[in-house]
C-alpha cells in the first residue's frame, strides 16, 4: 500500500515538465495530448485502487486488532 501511494503521489507531477522544443519534445507533447483522456481516467482508477487498499487495510488492522 505504501508504494502504491508514493506512485500515486509522483503520478500527480506534470509530465511535460522540462519539455524543450525540439523535434522530439513536439512530438511528445502530441503523444501526450493524443493520450490525455486515456492517462486521465487510467489515473483515475489507480487513485481509487489506492483508496480501496488503505480502507482495507484499515478494516484489517481494526479487524486483527480487536481479537
Amino acid at each position: 500500500l505504501r508504494a502504491a501511494t508514493a506512485a500515486l503521489a509522483g503520478a500527480d507531477r506534470d509530465v511535460t515538465a522540462g519539455l524543450g522544443w525540439g523535434p522530439t519534445d513536439v512530438l511528445r507533447r502530441i503523444v501526450i495530448r493524443a493520450l490525455w483522456p486515456y492517462l486521465e481516467e487510467r489515473h483515475r482508477f489507480q487513485t481509487e485502487v489506492v483508496h480501496a487498499l488503505a480502507r482495507v487495510e484499515r478494516a484489517s488492522r481494526r479487524t486483527l486488532g480487536s481479537r
